[in-house]
């Protein structure tokens, strides 16, 4: 039986439906980035509520401007699993590349890419960031509830979705409607028991970031996303956008991934 965590906030919500592991604050400054040589390829890593479909507009670019693209379909179960499917994307060019993550795709983005040698720049797009022990939901706990998190759905094996007017509304606002009900339509469960895993040490703090934070946000906090983009020293865009930021304002994403593989 599904149920709509309709009057919860979101560090409420997602705490009371977990066990949550051990979290903590790392430095608050990133170490010393590598200096990037220069690529031609891109990895795209989609968000929650969401699949690789959402990166089309910023693939078309990005093909158009020469750049190979991937983006892989997460399965939104286990961060570990996730990390790991990128990780596998990310080994299979032996060039030098750009890995791109949108909202939980900036968490398993970051976890995919320590430790990757071929990995020459991060950029983040309204994505989560976190250091090595923190978890989405206590990050997401400490800033005031975002409007679409008032309106999960979830169900018996604690998959959750967005409740498909709210999605419309908030998660896919800027979006038309008739594209943004195809979204709700489509959009990718995703397990509570992630956004409750602690992450292991992210990759933004070797290699070269970028952040754009969406100020019209109703998903992930902007004070959050201005949080992750300070923490980690990132070069920094600022949208007047909501959470789809790579559907609505795909020419700013293309120049913003475009700027990360610069040597």
């Amino acid at each position: 039986m599904k149920k709509i965590l309709a009057t919860m906030g979101m560090g409420t919500a997602l705490l009371a439906a977990l066990t949550l592991g051990p979290t903590g604050c790392g430095d608050a400054s990133a170490d010393e980035p590598r200096r990037p040589r220069g690529a031609r390829d891109v990895v795209l890593v989609h968000g929650a509520w969401a699949d690789g479909s959402s990166w089309s507009a910023v693939i078309r670019a990005l093909q158009d401007d020469g750049f190979q693209v991937v983006a892989p379909q997460l399965h939104e179960q286990s961060l570990a699993e996730d990390a790991a499917l990128v990780r596998r994307a990310i080994d299979s060019i032996p060039r030098p590349v750009v890995v791109v993550g949108h909202s939980y795709g900036g968490e398993v983005a970051s976890e995919a890419t320590a430790g990757a040698k071929n990995v020459v720049g991060l950029v983040f797009a309204a994505a989560f960031a976190p250091d090595a022990g923190e978890s989405l939901a206590d990050l997401a706990g400490r800033y005031p509830t975002p409007e679409a998190i008032n309106h999960l759905v979830v169900d018996d094996h604690l998959d959750a979705t967005i409740d498909p007017d709210a999605y419309v509304r908030y998660f896919a606002a800027g979006v038309g409607d008739h594209k943004a009900r195809v979204l709700s339509a489509t959009q990718h469960p995703i397990s509570l028991l992630v956004l409750g895993t602690p992450a292991g040490v992210p990759g933004w703090r070797s290699i070269r970031s970028y952040y754009q934070v969406s100020s019209k946000d109703e998903v992930l906090d902007p004070g959050l996303e201005r949080f992750f983009a300070r923490r980690m020293g990132a070069e920094t865009i600022e949208l007047a956008a909501g959470h789809l930021s790579p559907v609505t304002h795909p020419e700013a994403i293309v120049d913003l991934i475009e700027r990360a593989a610069r040597p």
